[in-house]
């Protein structure tokens, strides 16, 4: 009896010191990763007014919208670069007083939206397959140089990709775009620098609707 006592003390004790160590391994890696992500990113921080986001970065944006507002074609456009996007982002963040700061990093079919909360940087890796759609999905969830996006939570039926996801595609449904630019969103287009929103004019018949 008291053998088996000392197999199970040892280890319960080994697993401790598993657990430590895999906890101190991964904060010392978070570290690392997260002063080599702030140096080579432009960070926006939200904790003291807008970040960096200046009146002329806004004012291009307003220009964008507005132009796209009173355009007379049928079909049209309208190309965000990053800067653009940082705008939109730090007006939606700002208000939640939650978000400390963000980050985007772009690249073809590819950007990956980052937060940071309560100290940790969080991103969303976004991606848009080769179809005329608005939809984007979620591929990856990230804690820093962690990827979640696979992991499933016993309560959750879906991953956290999965679930962000599905997220972003009610928001999208719920979008009255009216209040935009009162056009309809056809396609979007993640380019290396740029989100391009391809919208078309409603008809008389959805105007009314």
């Amino acid at each position: 009896m008291k053998t088996l006592f000392r197999i199970v003390l040892v280890g319960l004790s080994l697993l401790a010191v598993s657990v430590v160590m895999l906890s101190v391994f991964g904060v010392y890696r978070y570290k690392r990763w997260a002063d080599g992500f702030e140096q080579r990113n432009s960070v926006i921080y939200l904790t003291q007014g807008r970040g960096g986001i200046d009146n002329i970065a806004e004012e291009g944006l307003d220009e964008k919208i507005t132009a796209l507002e009173r355009s007379t074609r049928v079909v049209d456009a309208i190309a965000l670069n990053k800067r653009d996007i940082e705008v939109v982002l730090s007006r939606q963040l700002a208000e939640s007083g939650r978000i400390e700061a963000f980050a985007i990093e772009s690249g073809l079919g590819r950007w990956v939206v980052w937060v940071k909360l309560h100290g940790v940087w969080l991103g969303a890796d976004l991606r848009k397959d080769d179809i005329e759609s608005y939809e984007l999905y979620v591929q990856d969830v990230y804690i820093g140089p962690f990827d979640i996006g696979g992991w499933r939570l016993p309560w959750m039926d879906d991953t956290f990709a999965e679930k962000m996801t599905e997220a972003y595609s009610r928001a999208m449904l719920s979008i009255d775009v009216n209040q935009l630019t009162g056009r309809k969103i056809d396609n979007i287009e993640l380019t290396q620098e740029e989100i391009i929103i391809k919208t078309e004019a409603f008809s008389k018949d959805e105007r009314n609707n």
